[in-house]
């Protein structure tokens, strides 16, 4: 099985940059199979890990998860200021949703049913 498709879109042929649990990796070792969860328990289970997290800040919190391909992505405040724009908060929770996604995303898959 080829890393890149015909068409040269960056997907592997398992069907997405994370492959699937029947694919194999990069260096020919079978993923681990996810364990599909409700999206209530995905979100707790991200909060659990944000705030276990060293850089941790008071008001970080998932409110929301959707499936997209093999990612899983978390949303939740942004933090921005009176006019609309980042602050250095943004940025931090934007790197802490994306690290606990990352890591939820090789672990789990979202029921759609849920």
């Amino acid at each position: 099985m080829g890393i890149m498709d015909d068409d040269d879109t960056g997907r592997d042929n398992a069907g997405g940059i994370f492959g699937d649990a029947s694919s194999s990796g990069i260096f020919g070792a079978a993923e681990a199979p996810r364990k599909t969860v409700s999206r209530e328990e995905i979100i707790r289970l991200a909060n659990e890990m944000i705030k276990k997290d060293w850089e941790y800040m008071d008001g970080m919190e998932v409110t929301s998860a959707i499936q997209r391909d093999a990612a899983i992505v978390l949303r939740g405040e942004f933090f921005l200021d009176d006019e609309g724009l980042p602050t250095p908060k943004t940025n931090a929770v934007f790197n802490m949703f994306h690290r606990v996604s990352v890591e939820l995303s090789r672990k789990y898959r979202i029921d759609e049913n849920t």
